[in-house]
C-alpha cells in the first residue's frame, strides 16, 4: 500500500486553511510526537477499549517504552536499544534432548532417580518434563555450569518459563530464578520463586537468611507462566509472574531485606523440582530460562 499523499487544504478567504496545512505537513515530514501515558506500565487505561493504539510509557525499570494494545491487553512495542545491546543468555528447552544431559548453558542432574522426558505442552514449542521416581527428595535439577557466577547487581534479570502440574502441586517443592541450590535444599544466596505446598512465593536469601514475600500466587495446572526477576538495586528485588500467552501479570512482589548482593554472595540460575514425599509423580514443565546484566524489554507486558 503506498504512503499517504500530504493534502493541501484550501478553505477560500477564511485564513485558517494555511495554518492546518502547515501542521499537518509536520505529521509527515518531521517526526510525529506520539501521546504520552501520565504514569507508568501499572495504571494504563482499559487496553479494551484501545485496541490498536499506541502509547509511550515511562516503565518503572527500562524508561521509554513504546507499548501498544491488543484489544485486551498492553504489551511492548519496542525495547529501549540501551539495553538491546546488552549480553543476554536464553535457551528453549526444545534443544534438550532426553539423556544428553544439558540444554546449554544450562546442565540437567537427575536426583534420586528422578527424570528429565522432552515432551510437547499446549503453548509451547516443546518442554522438558520434570518428574520423582518413588523416592524421598526426587526430581531433577536443571541449572547454570557453576553456581556462584552471577552477581546481585542492579539490572541483573532472569526469566523462567514453565508450567505447573495440580494433581500433585502439594507435594512439589520448586524453586527457580537465582539459586545456588544443588538439589532440593534451600538456596544459601538467591532471588528465587518456590512452590511449596500447591503456592508460589518470592523469595530472597543472603548467607543462610531469607525472607519470603507474605503474598503468594496459585498456579493453575498446564498454564504456562513466565517468571521474571529483576535487581532493582542491590537492595531490592522485584519478582513478577505473567500468563505468558495472555501477557496478563498475575503477580507482583518487591522483597528488600536479605538481598544477595556482593561476590561473596553469587549464584547461578536454574530451575529445581522435587517431591516433599515418596511418589512418582509429574511436578513442572520446563520451556526456558534466560539471564544477563539487563532484562530486555519483550519479557514483559
Amino acid at each position: 500500500m503506498p504512503r499517504p499523499v500530504l493534502p493541501t487544504i484550501n478553505v477560500g478567504s477564511s485564513g485558517w486553511g494555511p495554518l492546518v496545512t502547515q501542521a499537518l505537513a509536520q505529521v509527515y515530514t518531521t517526526p510525529y510526537p506520539l501521546p504520552e501515558h501520565v504514569g507508568d506500565e501499572s495504571d494504563l487505561p482499559d487496553a479494551t477499549i484501545y485496541d490498536r493504539c499506541v502509547v509511550w510509557v515511562e516503565h518503572t525499570e527500562l524508561g521509554w517504552v513504546l507499548y501498544h494494545a491488543n484489544g485486551g491487553v498492553w504489551l511492548p512495542l519496542m525495547q529501549p536499544p540501551t539495553i538491546a545491546l546488552r549480553r543476554w543468555v536464553f535457551e528453549d528447552f526444545y534443544n534438550y534432548s532426553a539423556g544428553s544431559g544439558g540444554a546449554h548453558p544450562f546442565t540437567l542432574t537427575l536426583l534420586a532417580s528422578g527424570s528429565a522426558v522432552a515432551t510437547a505442552l499446549a503453548g509451547m514449542t516443546g518442554a522438558v518434563r520434570i518428574a520423582s521416581a518413588a523416592s524421598a527428595n526426587s526430581g531433577v535439577i536443571a541449572r547454570t555450569l557453576d553456581v556462584a557466577t552471577i552477581l546481585g547487581e542492579p539490572g541483573a534479570a532472569c526469566v523462567a518459563i514453565a508450567a505447573y502440574t495440580g494433581a500433585f502441586a502439594t507435594a512439589s517443592l520448586v524453586r527457580l530464578g537465582f539459586i545456588d541450590t544443588t538439589n532440593h535444599a534451600d538456596c544459601v544466596d538467591g532471588a528465587y520463586f518456590e512452590l511449596a505446598s500447591g503456592a508460589l512465593a518470592a523469595k530472597t536469601a543472603s548467607n543462610s537468611v531469607r525472607t519470603t514475600s507474605g503474598t503468594t500466587f496459585t498456579p493453575l495446572s498446564g498454564v504456562i507462566y513466565r517468571h521474571v526477576i529483576r535487581y532493582v538495586s542491590t537492595a531490592s528485588v522485584r519478582f513478577r509472574i505473567y500468563d505468558h500467552l495472555t501477557g496478563v501479570k498475575v503477580y507482583d512482589q518487591t522483597i528488600a531485606t536479605n538481598v544477595a548482593t556482593g561476590t561473596s554472595r553469587a549464584f547461578g540460575v536454574g530451575a529445581v523440582a522435587t517431591t516433599t514425599t515418596s511418589a512418582a509423580a509429574n511436578h513442572l514443565w520446563v520451556d526456558g530460562m534466560g539471564f544477563g546484566p539487563a532484562l530486555p524489554a519483550e519479557f514483559l507486558s
